[in-house]
């Protein structure tokens, strides 16, 4: 067992099991005793530990990284130290990597399911860049893949921090096949360093497979620094031009060539978006990278300047100056803009020109008062409230949304504000997605850190609303989306989910969500369940023992002891009576305590004449239930009871019972999917292990001699007949 596995940090983090393991350090799933809710803690490993250098880069970092506040970025809650550990505390993540989802849907991903992806990503790197802090490690091990199709960039290079030396080594084996030209080299990084991994991830999305391969790192790292990609189109004709420029542009090996800002890619990506047939007036240089200052930059998360990060990141509140052709609203809002400030200058010009009167000094005294009153007035407010202690927190007007497409307002000042839907107006005159109004109004002056701006959006009359699918099956979800005029080639089936309150094999939810207006374009993803989480941990949680054949007694003390309740239904059966037949809850499930159990239970095998007086006792529910025969029972049972063993004796060797069973793990893949059938029953199953322990140890039930079967991802490793007593 992990040497911190139950150990509690700082009186407040209870360490429960390990869930990841990365270079330098290794990530727990934590219960924070204090806010009462789970969390992933980061634990640099010993070696790391041993050096000050690394844990004093590891500290300065996290630090940084917990300035980050976006939500397609792992949240940082808390960095600690003590005696002999650097630890950090951050979100924990209900979902898988997107190197698994990729997995999961046979490599390459539909070319919407893949801009959807890349967007989000490129938001993350966008608010990253623009606090100063380059990921430098950009992969799909590192972008989680949400239960909701949502995504989140992890691990800002925290777990992968190297020694002062600059040359390649172990921990540089899971990404080099996403770094970047000059990284490779040992030069100096930007934030278009983020950039091209973040292309070569697009790239692996659309193709299923990477630009480069190679018997080593070496050879994979000289690929990049040497020689240009394949055209994605050359393994996926199917790419649309636009995607595919993008991606190239991305990925070009000179520095120069791409795009200068994840901001830039962003309005490429979502002018993309709103025509697939866009096509950029890009020429990718073919030149390889000659001439990079050489630093001694690590292989870890950088944190900029903020004369750097002005550079990458979003300017706030100003009008982007990469412009596209195509942004139709861009000149005629800047036109309105200049018509405006013309005529703000000329009424305040009049306003200006006051004529003197009498009245100046009454006028003078009024306003000296109203300004005082005021004054007062909000010195009391915030006394009052406690605002004095966001002192630190800068005041900023917020923008004008209204005539923008919503879409364009989150890209340009998503990460500043949070920009939420308040309601759709129908509205044919407008353009559909057009903001309407909004909550505050624009230039209102707000003193928070990440103010939110409720906006209404216009939709029209023939849009569609997104249909409610939850609880149905795949085949009836299906149909009625496309019943309600969504196109079949839209609808992508996304990773089951484990949900407890929906059937295995129905729609646990979609995104969007019911409600929601969309179009027949719109890309809509259905999560099916996989029934109830085997793992999972709840409070007051009871695993359901294996009853069959076992006695009644036997199962009323169980139940009792396990706070179950039980129902018992009597039917004629060659078995003894007294014996459990069936259970409503298979075995290894978990239920809430309180929960009840149907069980049927054998009144023994029908009598063919009628019985003497001892063979009714002996068969009464009474005394086959009885836990304590007396003495005359014991001792000198009738014929009858001799040939008719006693519940407990006829049941004695089907009791259910518990032993250690250990599987041999694959060595050619990170993860597997590991399930255990003991019979037709599942004993055990879990998603994501991780292979490098080279074997697990698992507990199942079971009765007498049954076949063991052992599922890796879905196939037949091995079956064996295992005997149980």
């Amino acid at each position: 067992m992990d040497q911190y596995i139950g150990k509690m940090l700082d009186n407040r983090y209870e360490l429960l099991e390990v869930v990841g393991t990365g270079g330098m350090a290794v990530v727990y799933k934590a219960k924070c005793h204090r806010l009462n809710r789970f969390v992933a803690v980061k634990i640099l490993k010993p070696e790391a530990a041993a050096d000050p250098e690394l844990r004093r880069r590891f500290r300065d970092e996290s630090q940084a990284v917990a300035k980050l506040s976006h939500p397609n970025i792992v949240a940082v809650y808390d960095v600690s130290k003590t005696a002999n550990l650097e630890y950090i505390v951050m979100e924990l993540i209900d979902g898988i990597t997107l190197k698994q989802y990729m997995r999961q849907k046979g490599g390459a991903l539909p070319w919407k399911e893949a801009l959807h992806f890349i967007t989000q990503v490129m938001r993350a790197l966008r608010h990253a860049h623009s606090r100063g802090i380059i990921h430098r490690d950009i992969k799909p091990q590192n972008i989680m893949v949400l239960r909701d199709g949502s995504c989140k960039v992890a691990d800002f290079g925290i777990a992968h921090l190297n020694n002062s030396q600059n040359t390649m080594t172990q921990e540089a084996l899971g990404s080099v096949h996403y770094i970047a030209p000059e990284q490779a080299k040992g030069a100096r990084v930007d934030a278009r360093t983020d950039i091209y991994s973040a292309g070569v991830v697009l790239y692996e999305m659309l193709v299923g497979r990477l630009p480069y391969e190679g018997d080593s790192p070496v050879a994979v790292a000289l690929q990049h620094i040497n020689t240009e990609p394949p055209m994605p189109s050359t393994y996926n004709p199917n790419i649309p031009l636009g995607l595919e420029q993008i991606t190239m542009k991305a990925m070009a090996m000179n520095p120069a060539d791409r795009y200068d800002s994840a901001r830039a890619m962003l309005l490429d990506l979502d002018a993309f978006r709103k025509n697939p047939k866009t096509v950029f007036p890009y020429t990718i240089g073919q030149e390889p990278i000659t001439k990079i200052p050489k630093v001694s930059d690590e292989d870890e998360t950088q944190v900029l300047g903020p004369e750097e990060a002005a550079l990458f990141g979003t300017p706030p509140r100003t009008r982007p100056d990469h412009k596209l052709e195509f942004d139709a609203y861009t000149e005629a809002d800047e036109d309105e803009e200049d018509d405006d400030s013309r005529r703000r200058k000329k009424e305040k010009g009049r306003s200006g020109r006051t004529k003197k009167s009498g009245k100046g000094p009454i006028i003078a005294v009024v306003v000296v008062i109203l300004l005082f009153l005021i004054f007062v007035g909000v010195f009391v407010s915030k006394t009052l409230s406690g605002l004095g202690s966001n002192s630190d927190v800068e005041e900023v007007a917020i923008p004008n949304l209204v005539g923008m497409q919503y879409d364009d307002a989150v890209t340009l000042y998503g990460d500043s504000f949070n920009i939420e839907i308040g309601s759709y107006v129908e509205d044919n005159s407008q353009t559909e997605g057009e903001i309407l109004d909004q909550d505050p109004a624009a230039d209102y002056v707000v003193k928070q850190e990440t103010p939110t701006i409720t906006v209404k959006v216009c939709i029209h009359s023939d849009s569609i609303t997104m249909p409610d699918v939850t609880d149905c099956t795949e085949s009836a979800a299906i149909a009625a989306l496309e019943e309600a005029g969504i196109s079949s080639s839209n609808i992508i089936k996304g990773t089951s989910v484990y949900s407890s309150e929906v059937e295995e094999g129905k729609v646990v939810y979609t995104s969007p969500t019911a409600g929601t207006p969309v179009t027949s374009d719109t890309l809509v993803t259905y999560y099916l369940s996989k029934g109830p989480d085997p793992d999972e941990e709840t409070e007051n949680a009871v695993t359901v023992p294996y009853f069959v054949g076992s006695t009644r007694t036997q199962v009323l003390a169980q139940l009792k002891s396990l706070n179950l309740n039980g129902t018992f239904e009597e039917v004629e059966d060659d078995s003894a009576a007294g014996t459990i037949l069936t259970q409503s809850i298979a075995s290894g499930t978990q239920v809430e305590e309180g929960t009840t159990i149907a069980f049927t239970v054998s009144t023994g095998p029908a009598e063919s004449e009628s019985p003497s007086p001892s063979e009714s006792e002996s068969t009464s529910p009474s005394e086959s239930e009885s836990a304590s025969p007396s003495p005359s029972e014991s001792t000198s049972p009738s014929p009858s009871e001799s040939t008719s063993p006693s519940p407990s004796e006829s049941s004695g060797t089907s009791v259910s019972v518990d032993r250690k069973y250990t599987i041999t793990l694959p060595t050619d893949t990170d993860e597997v999917d590991v399930v255990v059938k003991v019979g037709d029953t599942t004993a055990y199953s879990s998603n994501g292990v991780d292979t490098s322990q080279g074997s697990i140890t698992v507990t199942i039930s079971g009765s007498g001699t049954q076949t063991v079967s052992v599922y890796i991802d879905g196939t037949l490793q091995s079956s064996e007949s295992v005997t149980f007593n």
